[in-house]
């Protein structure tokens, strides 16, 4: 899958986290913007819908973006000021382009 340059019209915000503890002892999850890259929003096909529901999710948006790494499921990104979990990636072009499957955070 070839990248229009033109269609990375969305800023993806890699977050990750940090775990402190506040004055109670309680472990407290704080999210991070680490990176910043470009990125395509795609429509979600009924293949994607059937695939998060082997893993017993819901894809609720889908992205292309140039390869790059230390991205993986779980982890939290952020498109168009939304919070999303990365629940699945595929990588159509070994090394090339990569398609996030994103779940919004409740």
């Amino acid at each position: 899958m070839k990248i229009d340059a033109g269609k990375l019209d969305r800023k993806l915000e890699i977050m990750t986290a940090t775990v402190t503890k506040n004055t109670f002892g309680e472990k407290v999850t704080s999210w991070t913007v680490s990176a910043t890259t470009w990125a395509q929003r795609l429509e979600i096909r009924s293949a994607d819908s059937a695939r998060a529901a082997l893993h017993q999710t819901i894809v609720t948006a889908r992205v292309l973006l140039r390869y790059r790494t230390g991205l993986e499921a779980g982890q939290r990104v952020r498109l168009d000021g939304t919070d999303y979990i990365v629940t699945a990636i595929d990588e159509p072009d070994r090394r090339a382009t990569l398609i996030l499957m994103l779940e919004s955070v409740q």
